[in-house]
C-alpha cells in the first residue's frame, strides 16, 4: 500500500494544476496600522483564522516590516476556541520587507479553526497589527527562540483586541467523484470520542483502515472484513488524527 504522505502530496500536486487557493487570514495590510505593534522578543504568539474548505497546508506567512529579525511561525488546531494541538512549524528565517513565506510539509486541513503563531529574537514592529480588533482573542507562550515548538498549546495564556498580518498558504483540494462519494457516504461516530469509534456504511466488504497523525505517521491499522466496525482508541494520546479507508482520507477525528 503506498504510503499517506504520497496520497497527500497527490493531493496538494492535483490542487496547483486546478490553481485554486484556500488561503486563510490576513494578506494585506488593508485597515492595519503601519507605525505600531512591537512584539517582544521570545514570545510564541498568534491568532485565530477560520478555513471553511478541505485543503492542503503549504506555508504559513507574514507580511514583514524588514526588522531584520529571526522569525519561526506555528500552526495549532482548536479546542473549542483555544489553541490545541501542533500543526505543522517552519524553520527560521529573516524579517525582510513585505511578504515572508516559510514552507511546511504538506499538511492535509479540513475545515474549521487554526491559530498562527510566529516567535521572533528580538523586540520590534515585526509585522502590521490592528490593536483594536474588538473582541479577538490572542494566545501566547514564553519561549526561548530557538527552542522546540511546544506541540500542545492547552496551557497559553489569552487577551484580546488585537489582530496581525499572517496567513496560511492553503491549495484548495480537488477529490475525485469516488472519494468524494466514499466520504459522503461513510459514517464515523462518536467525534470527538476517548473509547472507542464507530464506523458504518462502507460498501466494501474487505478494506483497511488507518488512523494517521498530521505528520502522516500511521498510529493503528485495521484490516477489516465487513461494512461496520468498532475499534478501540483508548490507547492513543489525545489530539487530532485523520482516519484513511484504502488510502482515501475520509475524515478528521479528535480523540479527547
Amino acid at each position: 500500500m503506498k504510503n499517506i504522505l504520497v496520497f497527500i502530496v497527490g493531493i496538494l500536486i492535483t490542487s496547483i494544476a486546478h490553481s485554486q487557493n484556500c488561503n486563510i487570514g490576513n494578506e494585506d495590510t488593508l485597515n492595519f496600522n503601519t507605525t505600531s505593534g512591537e512584539f517582544t522578543e521570545n514570545y510564541l504568539l498568534g491568532v485565530q483564522f477560520t478555513l471553511t474548505t478541505q485543503g492542503v497546508l503549504n506555508s504559513i506567512n507574514l507580511i514583514g516590516k524588514n526588522t531584520g529579525a529571526q522569525v519561526q511561525m506555528a500552526v495549532y488546531d482548536d479546542n473549542n476556541g483555544v489553541p490545541n494541538n501542533l500543526i505543522a512549524s517552519t524553520g527560521t528565517t529573516i524579517v525582510g520587507n513585505g511578504i515572508i513565506s516559510l514552507p511546511v510539509n504538506p499538511t492535509q486541513l479540513f475545515p474549521g479553526d487554526y491559530w498562527v503563531m510566529a516567535i521572533y529574537d528580538s523586540t520590534a514592529i515585526h509585522t502590521y497589527e490592528d490593536s483594536i480588533a474588538i473582541g479577538n482573542v490572542l494566545y501566547y507562550n514564553s519561549l526561548n527562540f530557538g527552542d522546540p515548538i511546544p506541540s500542545n498549546a492547552s496551557n497559553f495564556l489569552s487577551y484580546s483586541g488585537d489582530d496581525f498580518t499572517y496567513f496560511l498558504g492553503i491549495s484548495c483540494e480537488t477529490l475525485g467523484v469516488d472519494d468524494l462519494e466514499l466520504k459522503n457516504q461513510i459514517s464515523i461516530y462518536p467525534n470527538p470520542s476517548s473509547d472507542f469509534l464507530h464506523i458504518s456504511n462502507i460498501n466494501e466488504e474487505n478494506y483497511v483502515l488507518e488512523i494517521i497523525d498530521f505528520s502522516g505517521k500511521k498510529i493503528k491499522t485495521i484490516e477489516v472484513t465487513s461494512g461496520e466496525v468498532e475499534i478501540s482508541i483508548s490507547d492513543l494520546s489525545k489530539g487530532s488524527y485523520f482516519v484513511v479507508i484504502n488510502n482515501r482520507l475520509i475524515q478528521k477525528i479528535v480523540i479527547q
